[in-house]
């Protein structure tokens, strides 16, 4: 395998991921930007988190909420965290 050909399927790697970060559900609702549902969580240049800094809640009875909206760097930065040096790139 070339230096170009690695670089291309690390690419096309980068994409899927990407792409996966700004899933949107039935709606046109980005699923991991939080309360910043109309924008994509994800930027295409560098990766970068930018939807929302909070989960939607739900309340599911009077004492109780659960959260049905997570936000994107907790889901995808925490891989960065685990298994890189703690920044990302």
């Amino acid at each position: 395998m070339t230096g170009a050909s690695l670089a291309t399927d690390i690419q096309g790697l980068r994409d899927q991921l990407l792409n996966l970060a700004n899933t949107t559900d039935g709606n046109g609702r980005y699923i991991f930007a939080g309360y910043k549902t109309e924008t994509a969580p994800f930027s295409e240049e560098k990766g970068k988190y930018v939807g929302g800094a909070e989960s939607i809640k739900q309340q599911v009875d009077a004492s109780r909420s659960m959260v049905i909206g997570h936000t994107g760097d907790k889901i995808f930065d925490q891989y960065y965290q685990q298994r890189g040096s703690g920044t990302r790139r």
